[in-house]
């Protein structure tokens, strides 16, 4: 390997006085250094060069410089030339000792100014050591005793000037100009100053852009050094005692083409148009180039405003070309892309925007192949007053993303920030404020990646009115944040960056979260699927809160005020059976999980709980229904009948398909709510309201008139078991029926409609007016033909669960009359028969045993148990007939335990009782009718 550095390393050696003397070897008659002459006079040049014929490798040549005795006098020398091997060595050595290396550097560093100091050196020699490689080497110096100035006039490619000398010597002051110079007329020198540590000393530049006679101090620079021309000057000043251990001075310079290399500051910002990045754009130019390298530094003049690069309208000429965007104007700016032919339009979806005011661009094209120009291809510049990039510092725990709502800013403001790879980003919002801007439009998208960002799918989008999620936490080291309506945000901190523990934001569907670590607070993001009808399903397959301050909390954010919709406070025993969480997914959710103590002694967080969330595509919480006439509909809860979900209310929204079809007769089949839930529907001629205090065999019948609302309520979520079985219930929709409500000392009735074509089915709930007594229906019917049972059903009871009809042998000789308050009455039409029925209530003068049937002077002594409890046969001649076993209760029950558990119970206790059982069970029964027996009787017996 050979280290080249041709027209490209600055060296100068600086000492007191000195005459060199040079030789190589011990005047090794193989080698030329016998032939150099003995450096001499005040200025003068040494040049070896073809070292590969006159110099072989593995040699050994000295310069020994002499010291003249003048004081003072400072000798410097330049090296214009340098060719080395990888491994051959340059050293400067004290030359009474031999030992002393004032200086060494080998052919893989890059040799600087060297500075030697006073009369502490009497002699110096300059020894160079080639290795085994066969190269060829060139040396070419010129030296002076005189100002110590140094110029290098023929820089051609990339190189170092830095500055050196003895770190224990004793200089004095020194005033040094360094004059650098390109030898190609067409290039511009770029530096970049990367040491300067010059004990109190200060650098002036010259013939550069921007920083023009700006006098720099030690440990200050400036950001580049583009020259106007084809030189830069440096002036540097500085003392060096022999006390002082400064690093020096060292600068790092390359070629640039100087028809496309500008600086150019900007004034105008939030415009629509943009700045042209300079580079050839004819191509008369294009073909008198081999290769073109084009710098182009922008800055704004207000430090606030931030810069962006567009490349929507740019293509690549050479598949070589590449650009490399600098956030900053100096070299160790940190880089926001670098863009290839091959991935240009990838980076036209990326927001290259800059932190600050300032933005390099370098375009290099190595290899001039094709010429042709597109006159719409432009590289731009935009200046924007407000968004930008920001990269946290290590140990920085949050910043601040403000919006200003007076600034006219171009839309969409976009923000963007990264962290490290171990860390995560988090935005915390004002949930009590909703954002500004309409309902329907996007005002803030927000992406897990900075860079990627538009590639992929925001990880939530937050819409105008709406209440944005408290924090929205960034899966990635990075987020991305546009702004797509102007307003004020200033709420401090709100970019938080944190390690990753915990904090998630749910990543497509399905997806699954538990969370980890020992933090006082995790949250999990379910983000909100705008317009969506579908809905999300929560399914936690395990739940442990051991102590009494563990909580999850599940919080609903949207177009409504922040609300909870799940929260459960510990201790929790350990369950894998909860229900499911639904939830309406045009919201967002946050999943919060706090510990008040969480250390060594505590359950590890993973262990509380694990939960998946699936989406489902069609509406599960809001059920809109259209019934037809005579077409049944089993209504239910969710998941019936296992555990109904939690989380939203379930709704029906119920109308008919047309507008004969104007009531619906809804008869429960089974009811078990949770705690704190209640079930409603309501039409506008009635309501229902069950509680979780409210049992089947209390649940009435009921006429709903189209359309009609219902709703599951489950806001209250405080309690275990948090859910129920739910409910069962049966939908008739009707065109004939109605509610007959009677008054006291007023008749009432109900009638068919003249017509009954399409009319297959009536139904009439007859309710007597409530008081402080039972009172009873007496009714009477009038049809054109008699109606078999099958046609006319009238229950004596408030629902047709219990089957309990009206006996109409019992009225053979009196007006037929209900046991109870209510009358339910079924027609199955006959379009031959018209209907009509009269009524009229009283008072019930004896109450069953059970009170709530009235016992009628037909149910007495009648061997039937028209009470339920067989209180109706008491005192019939001391004896009754041995009345049958209750059937058991018809309720289906999904608790693992089968009905024929209770026949197997009754069956044992009357065959034990046996005749007894005959002549005194009922009696028995009867009285303590309020006892166990009671458990196993049929609801239809006791309603």
């Amino acid at each position: 390997m050979t280290l080249t550095m041709r027209s490209s390393i600055a060296v100068s050696i600086i000492l007191t006085a000195f005459v060199a003397t040079i030789w190589c070897g011990d005047n090794d008659e193989a080698t030329d250094c016998k032939s150099i002459a003995t450096v001499d006079g005040d200025s003068g040049s040494l040049k070896i060069s073809n070292f590969s014929t006159t110099l072989i490798p593995n040699t050994i040549c000295l310069w020994r410089m002499n010291g003249t005795g003048k004081k003072d006098l400072k000798f410097h020398v330049d090296i214009e030339e340098l060719v080395l091997g990888v491994n051959d060595t340059l050293e400067i050595l004290d030359e009474k000792t031999q030992n002393k290396t004032i200086w060494k550097g080998t052919g893989s560093q890059w040799p600087g100014v060297i500075l030697l100091g006073g009369s502490k050196y009497s002699s110096v020699l300059v020894k160079l050591s080639t290795s085994d490689e066969k190269i060829s080497r060139e040396w070419d110096v010129g030296y002076a005793t005189t100002s110590p100035n140094v110029q290098l006039t023929n820089i051609e490619s990339t190189g170092r000037f830095a500055l050196y000398y003895d770190p224990d010597a004793d200089l004095g002051l020194i005033d040094l100009t360094v004059i650098l110079k390109t030898k190609y007329d067409s290039k511009k020198l770029l530096a970049n100053v990367e040491t300067f540590d010059m004990n109190g000393g200060t650098v002036t530049f010259d013939q550069v852009v921007k920083y023009s006679n700006t006098t720099f101090k030690t440990g200050t620079k400036p950001d580049f050094l583009l020259s106007t021309d084809q030189q830069i000057n440096a002036k540097i000043i500085f003392n060096k005692a022999s006390k002082d251990k400064p690093k020096g001075f060292q600068l790092h310079y390359e070629l640039v083409d100087a028809l496309c290399s500008v600086y150019t500051q900007l004034t105008d910002v939030d415009t629509t148009s943009m700045v042209n990045v300079l580079l050839p754009n004819t191509t008369q130019w294009l073909q008198s180039l081999s290769s073109y390298r084009c710098l182009n530094v922008f800055e704004h003049k207000t430090q606030e405003v931030k810069l962006s690069l567009n490349l929507e309208k740019f293509s690549f000429i050479n598949s070589a070309d590449m650009i490399t965007v600098l956030d900053g104007i100096s070299y160790d700016s940190r880089t926001l892309a670098v863009i290839e032919p091959q991935f240009v339009d990838f980076w036209r979806h990326v927001n290259l925007v800059s932190s600050a005011n300032k933005l390099w661009v370098l375009f290099n094209s190595p290899q001039v192949v094709n010429t042709t120009i597109e006159v719409t291809n432009q590289l731009g510049i935009k200046a924007q007053s407000q968004g930008g990039d920001y990269v946290f510092q290590p140990n920085q725990n949050a910043t601040s993303l403000k919006l200003d709502d007076k600034l006219k800013t171009l839309l969409p403001v976009v923000f963007t920030f990264e962290t490290d790879s171990q860390n995560q980003l988090v935005i915390d919002f004002d949930q009590t404020t909703p954002l500004t801007g309409k309902s329907n439009e996007t005002v803030i998208t927000i992406y897990e990646s900075s860079g990627l960002a538009s590639v992929f799918e925001p990880i939530i989008e937050l819409k105008g009115g709406s209440f944005p999620p408290d924090f929205v936490p960034s899966n990635t080291n990075q987020m991305k944040v546009e702004f797509h309506n102007i307003f004020k945000l200033d709420k401090p901190n709100n970019i938080m960056n944190v390690k990753k523990t915990c904090h998630s934001t749910a990543r497509g569907v399905p997806s699954s979260y538990s969370p980890s670590g020992c933090e006082e607070m995790c949250l999990w993001l379910i983000p909100a699927r705008n317009n969506s009808i579908g809905t999300y399903v929560l399914k936690f397959s395990h739940m442990n809160l051991p102590a009494k301050d563990d909580t999850i909390t599940i919080t609903q954010f949207g177009a409504d005020k922040p609300k909870d919709i799940l929260n459960l406070i510990g201790p929790i025993v350990e369950t894998n059976t909860f229900p499911d969480v639904i939830l309406d997914a045009n919201a967002s959710y946050i999943l919060y999980t706090k510990r008040e103590k969480c250390d060594a002694k505590s359950v590890d967080s993973s262990q509380l709980f694990a939960v998946s969330v699936v989406y489902i595509d069609s509406d599960l919480i809001t059920n809109s229904w259209v019934l037809k006439k005579d077409e049944n509909k089993t209504i239910e809860s969710l998941n019936y009948p296992n555990y109904y979900s939690i989380g939203n209310d379930e709704i029906w929204n119920v109308s008919s398909s047309d507008n004969k079809t104007t009531i619906a007769f809804i008869t429960f089949n089974d009811l078990s709510l949770n705690t704190g839930h209640f079930l409603e529907f309501k039409s506008s001629i009635s309501e229902i309201h069950l509680k979780d205090t409210d049992v089947l065999s209390q649940t009435a019948d009921s006429l709903l008139s189209f359309p009609f609302f219902g709703r599951l309520n489950v806001t209250d979520h405080s309690k275990a078991p948090y859910s129920g079985r739910g409910f069962n219930a049966t939908l008739w929709p009707l065109s004939c029926g109605e509610y007959v409500k009677l008054e006291p000392k007023k008749v009432g009735s109900l009638k068919t409609p003249d017509k009954l074509d399409g009319i297959s089915q009536c139904v009439w709930i007859v309710t007597a007016a409530k008081s402080d007594k039972l009172n009873v229906i007496e009714f009477t019917k009038n049809v054109t033909k008699d109606l078999d049972a099958k046609q006319l059903q009238i229950y004596d009871s408030n629902t047709i669960r219990d089957k309990k009809l009206v006996n109409m042998e019992l009225f053979t000789n009196t007006t037929p009359s209900s046991s109870t308050d209510t009358l339910v009455i079924i027609y199955n039409v006959d379009p031959k028969k018209n209907l009509s029925m009269s009524f009229t209530q009283t008072e019930c003068a004896n109450l069953c045993h059970n009170q709530k049937r009235c016992l009628l002077k037909e149910f007495s002594c009648n061997n039937l148990n028209d009470c339920g409890d067989w209180s109706d046969e008491l005192g019939c001649n001391g004896t009754q007939p041995s009345p049958p076993a209750p059937t058991p209760e018809q309720i289906v029950v999904h608790s693992g335990v089968n009905g024929w558990v209770v026949t197997l119970v009754i069956c044992p206790l009357f065959a034990g009782l046996g005749v007894l059982g005959t002549l005194y069970g009922p009696r028995l029964l009867g009285r303590f009718g309020r006892g166990r027996y009671r458990e196993f009787q049929d609801f239809s017996e006791v309603s």
